[in-house]
């Protein structure tokens, strides 16, 4: 067996207002602590409020958390029961869900012996098949276990390590004794003692605090372990010592509660007969996370809409809907397909779309030759940069080479891009450069690309009849759009990969109309309007339709164009191709005639399709940001 090391959050669990679990902020507070690079998590914990949970609750609760980590962390449980058929039978069902270790307080209502201390950690160890740690919490339990008491127990098979929520000096006597131990390892349960534990040897520590600022311990165990920084480390403790003692100045987790409310996650409300923070605590609490550099919208990517956005009427959707667009593309009921899509379009800015008419065997073709590219050499695919086609913008993007929110992350992203191949140069047009290293890469791009512009045509006939205009409407404005047709990888990330890296940042679409294809592997996020990040798994035989700020723009908000990302920790590559269409380079953007009323009057500012896509790519590009010579856009 293993055992537990690194930062390790104790999540506390959401309620809602009628005492149920709120398992959407569950899974957006576990999300956001693994993307923070922690190494575990502890669920039904202290902080969990385990003690108020029946034995259904914490299952399921154990069932959820393992379900939607997906393997990108390790998993312990609190487990510990009043009688011990109970721990043993909640340990066993952690094992079988795939927790990694079960923590276990030692019998403390019915208080017993030494010996009887050692035959329950025995006889839990034995009949649980999973790692114990003991949770040594003497303020809490009124039960101390010595130092070496608690090596005796370590010797137990089975038994792992220990979170111990004692004073220094009897910490560093127990990593003392249980030094030459290898298959044991010493936690502190006081964050404030993160650094002298890791100084004397011990392996980390559980704590409420890392909820909030996860990079921000994480990067404090990096710095220490490393032995490259000690003195940010230290710099590193001083700080967030004062933030966890703030969270203790209440009996928890009232405060740290209120403070994943704060920074736009979900704390929820505490059971009978645990309190809420105090309104002069929580005002302390927001002030130190403030001075920390964390608010909702930099730190949990809650961020505002970019600039040429229109307020929008978007949900808080909890899933992305499934339209079947069968009667659309063979002509039998656009007009029924199109209400569907446009409900979509005001509720969520995101659909799939099934029966779209796209050949399977195309789509595969096409993935073969996007994994061939991705697996060229790097000097080839470098000769291919972008930067090298001028105002085409065609051609590979390493990672880092663009990055959609730039202020909070970066992305590790790859892509190539490709569009309809003309001779004369403009923006977004051009040639395509090609990889002679791949015969046949080129004619199925081309192939690829018709069938989408085709699939295209028909979903944008049917926003125009949603919006009760003429099927037609558009192509007045896209005589000669601007298209890309744009293959992705996505290395996998580790969950303590830098900090501000991801696979692409939170962000909208620029242009008019997104068709996305994405792999098996998953990771593709949507934000709600209540800044929830929801899932948008593959679903075989589909694509994800969304729409992007041109169109907001021009239904004045009545559609919206919603923020999304990607975040893949999956293990695997991920693979995905989006391809986006937009109106002519010099259409004029404005509001719709169908989209003004009294209350709604059309917006007097207007702009040219070019013009706003070409500021948003020297946003995101870095090499459009250097001196501005040829890549320049021509009026």
């Amino acid at each position: 067996m293993y055992k537990p090391f690194g930062m390790i959050p104790a999540l506390p669990t959401p309620f809602r207002e009628d005492n149920t679990i709120d398992f959407e902020g569950l899974e957006q507070n576990l999300n956001y602590v693994i993307e923070g690079g922690v190494q575990c998590v502890l669920i039904s914990g202290s902080a969990g409020e385990y003690s108020l949970m029946n034995m259904e609750e914490r299952k399921s609760l154990i069932k959820f958390v393992c379900e939607k980590a997906q393997g990108r962390v390790s998993i312990m449980a609190g487990t510990s029961c009043h009688r011990t058929e109970d721990t043993i039978e909640l340990s066993r069902y952690a094992a079988e869900s795939g927790v990694d270790y079960a923590l276990v307080l030692p019998p403390y209502y019915m208080k017993t012996s030494k010996q009887g201390v050692y035959e329950y950690y025995k006889t839990v160890a034995e009949r649980s098949n999973i790692g114990i740690v003991i949770y040594h919490y003497p303020e809490g339990t009124n039960v101390e276990l010595s130092p070496e008491q608690i090596y005796e127990l370590s010797q137990i098979d089975g038994v792992v390590g220990v979170k111990n929520t004692a004073d220094q000096l009897h910490t560093c006597k127990l990593i003392e004794l249980t030094k030459d131990n290898k298959n044991f390892s010493v936690l502190t349960g006081y964050e404030q003692l993160i650094l002298p534990t890791l100084a004397v040897g011990g392996a980390g520590a559980v704590g409420l605090a890392m909820n909030l600022v996860p990079k921000e311990y994480v990067k404090l165990y990096d710095s220490f372990v490393s032995g490259n920084n000690l003195e940010e480390a230290i710099q590193l403790n001083q700080s967030l010592t004062q933030l966890i003692d703030l969270l203790e100045e209440e009996l928890p987790p009232g405060a740290v509660k209120a403070g994943l409310d704060m920074i736009g996650l979900t704390g929820g409300k505490c059971r009978s007969p645990l309190e809420p923070a105090s309104e002069e605590l929580k005002t302390k609490v927001q002030e130190k996370l403030n001075e920390l550099g964390y608010s909702a919208k930099e730190k949990s990517n809650i961020i505002e809409a970019p600039e040429g956005r229109f307020a929008s009427k978007q949900t808080a959707f909890s899933e992305i809907p499934m339209i079947d667009i069968e009667a659309l593309v063979d002509g039998s009921d656009p007009e029924g397909v199109a209400r569907t899509i446009g409900k979509a379009c005001e509720e969520v800015g995101f659909f799939y779309v099934k029966n779209h008419g796209v050949p399977q065997d195309l789509i595969d073709r096409m993935y073969q030759a996007t994994k061939q590219f991705f697996e060229l050499p790097a000097e080839v695919k470098e000769r291919l940069h972008v930067a090298n086609s001028g105002q085409t913008l065609r051609g590979y993007i390493p990672p880092y080479g663009e990055n959609a929110d730039p202020k909070n992350t970066r992305d590790l992203k790859e892509a190539f891009d490709y569009g309809a191949h003309t001779e004369e140069v403009s923006p977004f047009f051009g040639p395509n450069p090609m990889p002679e290293e791949l015969p046949g890469f080129k004619e199925v791009c081309e192939e690829y690309h018709d069938a989408m512009m085709s699939l295209a045509r028909k979903l944008v006939s049917a926003f125009a009849i949603s919006l009760d205009l003429p099927a037609d409407y558009f192509e007045q404005l896209q005589r000669q759009p601007i298209t890309i047709e744009r293959l992705l990888h996505y290395p996998s990330q580790k969950a303590n990969a830098a900090a501000n890296e991801i696979g692409i940042g939170a962000h909208s679409d620029y242009g008019f109309l997104t068709i996305l294809s994405q792999d098996s592997v998953g990771g593709l996020q949507v934000r709600n309007k209540e800044g929830e990040w929801i899932s948008a798994p593959p679903v075989e035989g589909s694509y994800i339709i969304n729409i992007g700020d041109l169109v907001q723009a021009m239904t004045n908000g009545r559609y919206s164009s919603t923020v999304h990302r990607v975040v893949n920790t999956s293990g695997v590559a991920r693979y995905s191709i989006p391809f986006f269409i937009d109106l002519d380079y010099d259409a004029v953007v404005e509001t719709l005639p169908t989209c003004v009323d009294a209350e709604n009057p059309a917006t007097e500012n207007t702009f040219t399709c070019g013009e706003y896509k070409y500021a948003r790519f020297v946003d995101v590009y870095p090499h459009l940001q250097e001196p501005q010579k040829e890549n320049e856009p021509v009026s």
